[in-house]
């Protein structure tokens, strides 16, 4: 996924698998929803 290949730039992988762990599918597709508005 792009996406994903671009906050890894942004927060980094590791920091990134932190974010994301604890999330449940729904709640990483709202992120990634809110990403997409602030990543140009």
């Amino acid at each position: 996924r792009g996406l994903c290949e671009q906050c890894h730039q942004l927060v980094g992988q590791t920091l990134h698998q932190e974010l994301t762990k604890n999330l449940t599918a729904d709640e990483v597709a709202t992120l990634e929803l809110l990403l997409k508005k602030i990543l140009p």
